[in-house]
């Protein structure tokens, strides 16, 4: 009895586990609600916060994103993109600063901020009876971005700390 017939589907396995094993891997979005906890959200705001929604973003980024309520319509958003290299994470940032005039919300206008990982930004504006704040960083490998809309807003200090928090994980 010739080999190759029997080894055929022996050869055709290990074929397709190399194939599997040299293709790239998707990955899942990154835990942005992993970032900071909803003890130290709660204390930014001043109140209780609902349950996170996870998700990954859907410009398709590969960027998660988590979600919080409270008080009625307040939201308090994280967003996080963790990429391969600092430069590509440079890259992501730098196109969000040139953009962020564009993407402001309400009145919002963009400030850098310094001694915040590799560069930051904030902008802060009214949006009809509500505020928006934002912090977006980049340190090293990762792009990591902070909203809130509602009533009233956490102090630019406290959400710096957060951001440095957030950084710091």
């Amino acid at each position: 009895m010739p080999v190759v017939p029997v080894c055929r589907p022996f050869l055709i396995a290990i074929a397709i586990a190399g194939i599997a094993i040299a293709s790239p891997v998707a990955h899942a979005a990154p835990d942005a609600c992993a970032l900071l906890t909803a003890a130290e959200l709660s204390a930014a705001v001043g109140q209780p916060l609902g349950p996170p929604a996870r998700s990954e973003l859907a410009d398709g980024s590969g960027g998660g994103q988590c979600m919080y309520g409270y008080g009625g319509t307040n939201q308090f958003g994280i967003e996080l993109w963790q990429f391969a290299s600092a430069a590509e994470a440079q890259k992501k940032f730098s196109s969000e600063l040139s953009d962020s005039d564009k993407n402001a919300i309400g009145s919002q206008k963009p400030t850098t901020e310094s001694g915040v990982g590799e560069g930051a930004f904030s902008k802060a504006g009214g949006l009809a009876s509500m505020k928006a704040i934002e912090w977006m960083a980049v340190r090293g490998p990762r792009v990591v971005h902070i909203l809130v809309i509602a009533n009233n807003v956490p102090s630019h200090d406290r959400l710096r700390g957060l951001m440095l928090a957030a950084l710091g994980r």
